[in-house]
């Protein structure tokens, strides 16, 4: 997208979180300015992005001579230190930013964020590792589903999950499903191959598709992709760091019987004074061994959550050889995710993306549009309004020639939603709902206009 007077975002600090921020935002039309103290940061983002770097220390921003807080529409605050974050989100707040946000990890401030947000007047306080709790437990309640959110005014849903068995017979595609009312499939992961589905499209067991469609009539399309499921009772969580300890306590309060394996025994200490019911057992779950003597194969899903990938990988792998159905893994370098995913290991989550996810989601909350990203950010899915007649209204989708790699999920008009099929006419005043690889996101929008 073309970039706009006055959407203009600001990032403190260059690491994980923040430069994928800021690659996210760069692929739609703010306008970012992105600051680390670290010169090699600043570097590196200066070489690989469109966007105004600086080196810069994040208590200093806010007054920085080259930075306009009046017209920023939200600073991000994501360096490594949850006080500085906060210290420097308010003072942005307080020189004129409109929305501000504060990355936090310590989850007690999470506890207290009314307090904090209302003393410092930060809009958000938002922790990578709760995120990314939250996400886990979600997916626990619906197993093999990795994202479920509504998007359009809450009129779409959308959900992304891994198949364990094709609808299509030998020779079938996609123009042979017949699928629930108002449903259809945006976009698949095959391996390291993502693409956006139409017709001619099949599905595979193992393949990750994604929904889009009215809530009630995806609940019955996703059994056609799912083997029947038995409800998830027992969980057994390796790592009682802040993500497992807080998932252990959100899957408590679900009602599930809920195990943590922790090596450490000062850990183990604070864990059985913090959660109510969980059993927490103090062994390392890297040991085949301790995980038969655990019993761990009897649990219907095995979550590694520490913060060490290569400890997550192992015990995930090990989980799958002692029998457990379902294995899921914290992976906080990204560029492990996919690769592990051929290890047996079913589902993976990263605190850089549920953080990042998050604040996209919240800038377009604030405009009245959504957006959100699908197979791990191969596919964006957003909105987009025909203002004017062009080429392409009065003319019905199958006619109409849209960019590579993309198609429409979804109209909005006159407050209603279309689920559209090819017969849909596109008229002026239409909110389409797109589905599109972000590097031809500009080129759709381009289109649109013509």
């Amino acid at each position: 997208m073309s970039k706009k007077p006055g959407k203009n975002v600001i990032i403190a600090g260059a690491g994980r979180v923040g430069s994928y921020l800021a690659r996210l935002l760069t692929r739609e039309d703010f306008n970012v300015i992105i600051t680390d103290i670290d010169l090699r940061e600043v570097e590196q983002i200066d070489d690989e992005m469109d966007l105004q770097s600086m080196e810069c220390d994040a208590v200093d921003l806010p007054f920085h001579d080259g930075i306009d807080m009046g017209n920023t529409q939200l600073f991000v605050a994501c360096t490594g230190n949850d006080e500085l974050n906060m210290l420097t989100a308010a003072t942005a707040k307080s020189l004129g930013a409109r929305e501000v946000v504060a990355r936090v990890e310590r989850l007690s401030y999470l506890d207290r964020n009314i307090i904090y947000e209302s003393m410092l007047n930060v809009d958000y306080l938002l922790s990578p590792k709760s995120l990314t709790a939250h996400a886990i437990a979600g997916a626990v309640g619906s197993p093999g589903q990795f994202k479920n959110e509504s998007i359009a005014r809450g009129m779409l849903q959308v959900i992304e999950l891994r198949t364990t068995r094709s609808p299509l017979r030998f020779g079938q595609t996609l123009k042979d499903l017949v699928l629930p009312n108002d449903v259809l499939v945006g976009g698949v992961s095959r391996g390291d191959n993502v693409f956006i589905a139409d017709g001619n499209t099949t599905i595979e067991p193992g393949d990750v598709v994604s929904l889009v469609g009215r809530r009630k009539q995806l609940e019955e399309a996703r059994k056609l992709f799912r083997s029947n499921e038995r409800a998830v009772e027992s969980v057994v969580i390796m790592g009682g760091g802040k993500i497992g300890s807080h998932l252990a306590g959100i899957l408590e309060r679900q009602h599930r019987v809920v195990k943590v394996l922790e090596w450490d025994e000062a850990v183990c200490h604070k864990l059985s004074q913090d959660l109510r019911k969980a059993k927490i057992v103090c062994r390392d779950a890297t040991s085949r061994k301790n995980l038969e003597m655990e019993h761990v194969n009897t649990a219907d899903v095995f979550i590694s959550t520490s913060h060490d990938d290569e400890r997550n990988i192992m015990a995930g792998i090990l989980a799958r050889e002692v029998g457990v159905q379902q294995v899921m893994s914290v992976i906080h370098n990204p560029d492990f995710a996919r690769l592990v995913q051929r290890l047996g290991i079913d589902m993976t989550f990263t605190p850089r993306d549920s953080f990042a996810d998050r604040v996209v989601r919240l800038l377009h909350q604030k405009e009245g549009t959504s957006s959100t990203y699908l197979h791990d950010g191969a596919v964006e899915l957003f909105e987009i309004t025909v203002h004017e007649e062009t080429r392409y209204t009065g003319k019905t989708l199958i006619d109409v020639s849209f960019p590579k790699d993309s198609r429409i999920a979804g109209i909005i008009r006159d407050n209603e939603l279309l689920v559209p099929s090819g017969s849909t006419r596109i008229q002026r005043g239409d909110t389409l709902v797109a589905m599109v690889r972000p590097e031809n996101v500009l080129g759709f929008e381009k289109a649109l206009q013509q």
